[in-house]
């Protein structure tokens, strides 16, 4: 009886080790699956970083475009004033001559 007893024990036991090989081995598995996620999350983490700082750079370069287009209008003006005021230092020059001349 007591030999009986103790077979069943020895099958529970060798159940018990055998589940929790199995148990261990799945663990293993899903531990893996965990690390994999979690290496695909830090991927998709820098991945957006870098698609954050793309989106700033194209927006730098939109702002840079903007400046430059107003930095030539601002230029072209500029030339314009100077040539104005040569023109009306020119016409001031030929009036100050002409009064010389008259004053002579």
């Amino acid at each position: 009886d007591i030999l009986i007893q103790l077979r069943k024990q020895e099958v529970q036991i060798k159940d018990i080790v055998s589940e929790t090989e199995h148990l261990t081995e799945e663990n293993a598995i899903l531990r893996k699956e965990l690390e994999e996620c979690q290496h695909q999350e830090s991927l998709k983490e820098e991945l957006t970083i870098r698609e954050d700082k793309g989106k700033g750079n194209a927006r730098m370069e939109e702002e840079i475009a903007r400046l430059s287009d107003t930095n030539e209008k601002l230029e072209k003006e500029l030339e314009e004033h100077r040539r104005k005021l040569k023109d009306m230092v020119s016409e001031n020059e030929v009036r100050f001559e002409g009064r010389k001349n008259e004053e002579r």
